[in-house]
């Protein structure tokens, strides 16, 4: 299994390619193609990595993943770099804290799974993460991925846009949706029995080799 970290390193607008093509190099390396596991924004690269990559990726398993949408207005992006400076001020725990709270479905160990990661990226790496994500948009090509694709949704997720998993289902050529009842944001935290039982089958019909992203 490879896996890529996913540490900001440049411009938020080319992050995601920058990812998608780390991804692609250590695919070739392996002797791809694959099979792509992407949750949130490791699912906007994977999105990237099989538009950029297509012949490298045999087929995509998307947890809490969406089109994304066009750039805010520029006022809004000055507001952001604002905001982005004062929290990048503050502690990483105190913005651990802040984080949590958007992930309500987590209990006990999956919320010191979820705390650890964000405090492993520290303030800055938050950031990063967050505008990368705010620069994914995959509305227009979305429909020229034909990879086999599993797409998993939590009926509780706070932080996927409203219908964005069934607007990537319908833009996605070979995509089925499944979705968790109670689960939240990054469905295999919150309720992992269910997602081993969909992996499963998945796995059982598309393995070859999986990089998780």
């Amino acid at each position: 299994m490879l896996t890529p970290d996913l540490l900001p390193d440049g411009s938020p607008a080319t992050q995601l390619s920058r990812w998608a093509d780390a991804a692609a190099a250590q695919i070739v390396a392996a002797g791809g193609p694959t099979h792509v596991v992407g949750a949130s924004l490791g699912a906007s690269v994977a999105l990237r990595l099989a538009l950029d990559h297509p012949a490298l990726v045999a087929s995509l398993v998307l947890d809490s993943a969406q089109l994304g949408g066009p750039p805010p207005p520029a006022a809004l992006r000055r507001l952001g770099r604002l905001v982005g400076a004062v929290v990048g001020r503050l502690p990483a725990g105190l913005v651990a804290a802040a984080l949590m709270t958007q992930f309500p479905a987590y209990q006990g160990e999956d919320r010191a799974v979820v705390r650890a990661d964000i405090l492993r990226l520290g303030t800055p790496g938050i950031i990063g993460h967050l505008r990368a994500q705010l620069a994914h948009d995959v509305r227009a090509e979305a429909a020229s991925i034909t990879a086999p694709t599993l797409l998993l949704a939590g009926e509780r997720d706070p932080l996927t846009r409203s219908g964005a998993h069934r607007a990537l289902q319908a833009a996605l050529p070979q995509a089925r949706l499944v979705e968790v009842p109670g689960a939240g944001h990054v469905t295999f935290l919150s309720h992992p029995e269910a997602i081993l039982r969909e992996l499963s089958s998945w796995v059982s019909q598309h393995l070859v080799r999986f990089v998780d992203l």
